[in-house]
């Protein structure tokens, strides 16, 4: 049986990721779904012991785990409520805020040049303007930094793109 996208009830992305947030990590690994790896793979080279990393749209925490294992600390952001509060209860960040990301007029509440890196697994394409969420991602990043997201051209497999900053 194949489910249509037609007969599925309208919900905006936040709403969505509300009601899979019990059930999302088991989706991924049932799915195969290794972005978080593969961008993890993509930024290991850039990272030293001593970065901040802001993982934006961080959900469950399925990327944060990758940094957190290797001593990096994280910082996480997401609008979903139901999703930060699993990612919670891992204890992966140093600070987890809700915040949504799509909002016209974003500011991320973080200082000048705070982080080294930031890295977006599975969220950034749900948001239909980047230009603010990328001038504030510049804004909280040191010179130098890589920004690392996903695109999914089609469901579940990402492309990468890569982003340094200098000023």
């Amino acid at each position: 049986m194949s489910v249509h996208v037609s007969s599925l009830p309208s919900v905006t992305p936040l709403e969505h990721f509300n009601l899979w947030a019990d059930t999302y990590d088991n989706t991924a690994k049932k799915n195969n779904w290794h972005s978080p790896e593969i961008l993890f793979g993509a930024q290991k080279p850039f990272l030293n012991p001593t970065d901040k990393i802001l993982d934006l749209g961080c959900g469950t925490g399925l990327v944060s785990k990758l940094y957190k294992d290797t001593g990096i600390s994280v910082w996480g952001l997401d609008g979903s409520k139901s999703m930060l509060e699993i990612c919670a209860r891992k204890k992966l960040n140093k600070d987890l805020q809700i915040l949504d990301l799509s909002r016209k007029n974003i500011k991320l509440p973080y200082k000048n040049k705070f982080f080294q890196q930031t890295i977006s697994s599975g969220s950034i394409y749900f948001i239909e303007s980047l230009e603010p969420v990328i001038k504030e991602v510049a804004r909280v990043m040191s010179p130098g930094g890589s920004f690392v997201f996903d695109i999914q051209e089609t469901y579940m497999q990402p492309v990468i793109y890569k982003r340094f900053f200098s000023r």
